[in-house]
Parts: C-alpha cells; sequence; structure tokens
C-alpha cells in the first residue's frame, strides 16, 4: 500500500525500517514535536515531505495529533524490550535462584527480532537497521547509553578525565563531560549517508569538545543558554545534523562537493557557517 501511495517507490519499505530503527534509536514511539520534514530527514525521503507524511498517515504507518506524532504498532511489538529498558533503569532484573530452562526461546538481548517485510497495512514487525551492538538485559541506563555506535574507535582521552582525577568532589556547576560516542552516534542516525569515522582521537576529540562546551555555556539574544544540561545539549547536536541533513551541497545532493564529514562539522569555523544558515538551500530564481 505505501508503495502505491509514493507512486510506486520500491524503497518504501526502507523508509519504515529507517523510522522503526529511529524509535529503537530513541526508545519511544511517541515524539510530542516532530515536523514534517524532520520525518522525512529520518527516513531519508527525497520527494515532497507533506506528501511523505500523507502517504504513512493513509498506510497506518503513523498517526499525528497536532504536532505530537506517534509511530504506530512499535510499542505493541516492542513491549518486552520496553520492559527490559524499564528494568534496567532500575538497575536490572533481581538474579533468578534457578537456572533458566534449556528449552525456552532464544532471548533477544535487547535487539527485537524480525522487520517489518510488507508495507500493505500496519507493521508487523520490528526492524534491525540499527547499526548498534545488542544490548544485554542485565546492563543499567548508563552502561547502555554508551553503546550508540560501536563501530567507531574513541580512543581514552585525558582531558575528559582530568577534572575527575584531579578534584574528586567535583563542582556542581561543572559541565558535563562531552560524550563522544553519542555524539558520533547522533551523526551517524541523521547523516548516514556522509562517511561516517572509523577513529576519534587527537584533534578530533578537541573539536567536539569545544562545540559541546559552546552548546552549553553560549547565549541566545534573549540571554538564555542553549543547552542547560547534557540531554538538553545532545538534543541540540540532534537538531544540528538533522539541520545539515537538509541541505543538499553539505550532503552532496547537488554534486557540487563531497567533502563533509563528523570530522569537518565539528571545526570551529564550518560549525559557524552551518548554524549561521551558509548553506541553506537556495530556491531558483
Amino acid at each position: 500500500m505505501l508503495v502505491d501511495l509514493l507512486g510506486g517507490d520500491e524503497v518504501a519499505p526502507v523508509y519504515v525500517i529507517r523510522l522503526w530503527a529511529h524509535c529503537q534509536q530513541r526508545r519511544t514511539s511517541v515524539f510530542d514535536s516532530l515536523p514534517t520534514a524532520a520525518l522525512r530527514a529520518i527516513c531519508r525521503y527525497v520527494g515532497d515531505a507533506q506528501a511523505f507524511e500523507n502517504a504513512l498517515l493513509d498506510a497506518g504507518f503513523i498517526s499525528r495529533i497536532d504536532s505530537k506524532l506517534t509511530v504506530t504498532g512499535w510499542d505493541e511489538y516492542n513491549a518486552s524490550l520496553l520492559a527490559n529498558w524499564a528494568n534496567g533503569a532500575k538497575g536490572g532484573r533481581p538474579k533468578k535462584a534457578d537456572p533458566e530452562p534449556t528449552d525456552n526461546p532464544p532471548e533477544t538481548h535487547g535487539l527485537p527480532m524480525g522487520k517489518p517485510s510488507q508495507t500493505h497495512g500496519k507493521p508487523t514487525a520490528n526492524p534491525r537497521e540499527t547499526h548498534r551492538e545488542p544490548i544485554r538485559e542485565d546492563k543499567t541506563r548508563e552502561e547502555s547509553k554508551t553503546l550508540t555506535n560501536t563501530d567507531v574507535l574513541v580512543v581514552a582521552s585525558n582531558a575528559d578525565d582530568q577534572l575527575a582525577a584531579d578534584s574528586p568532589a567535583r563542582p556542581k556547576d561543572a559541565l558535563p563531560d562531552c560524550p563522544h560516542q553519542k555524539l558520533i552516534g547522533l551523526y551517524a542516525e541523521r547523516l548516514a549517508e556522509l562517511p561516517q569515522p572509523r577513529i576519534w582521537e587527537g584533534e578530533r576529540q578537541k573539536s567536539m569538545r569545544a562545540r559541546w562546551r559552546w552548546v552549553l555555556t553560549a547565549k541566545k539574544p534573549d540571554g538564555t543558554r542553549y543547552a542547560t544540561d547534557e540531554q538538553s545539549a545532545l538534543d541540540y547536536f540532534s537538531r544540528f545534523f538533522w539541520y545539515v541533513s537538509e541541505s543538499d551541497f553539505l550532503t552532496g545532493r547537488n554534486g557540487k562537493w563531497t567533502g563533509c564529514d563528523l570530522a569537518w562539522l565539528m571545526k570551529s569555523e564550518n560549525f559557524n557557517k552551518v548554524i549561521q544558515g551558509n548553506y541553506q538551500n537556495k530556491s531558483a530564481a
């Protein structure tokens, strides 16, 4: 059905897979303020954003009430996964006194089994295109958060750990450490079509750390900060990478340049040009 609604687009099942993968990445199927353009970017659809959302609505894959968008069927299929996450937030499930029977079905270890195989009607299975390492049920929430994009080797940096080593009693107003792995994961989620880093160290870490600090300390014209804690800073970078994904120049869609990657975006001059709107798509005169 979705294939037909999108004019015979045979990539339609992949759009649904990407949407379900986004739900797993964000650990929710409900998004309170997800713009239509952001939905298109998540699924990496190249056509009209509103027409794409209308097709997903008509096919039953999503529902929307005002600005709140819900991915239909994801919670129901992933009930056990959601329960595992909830247990992880409490420190994991209590240990069982007796070993589990050997004839039990295989554990999913945090990753759903199966994926949507058809676009005729509502999703019936969960996509596995997450490019993430499985999360064991006995991991705590804090440990699980680091498993964002484990294909990248983030080399340990003394700069991130120096304050903790030198000052056991850390100031309450100290900025949260730069979560390199999480930021790399957000980049991979929003900009999968761009080159992905394999090793993250040295000047690359230094640049990312500086941009992280800027987001937490810089102020808007009204005097408020762009971010005040780790989560709001991560949200800022998620929007930043989505903004980049909308640029035909930065993503190479217009064929004029193909040099954009995470290291390039984290350099001060390039980062500033992006947020100033230098690479916005310009309508033809």
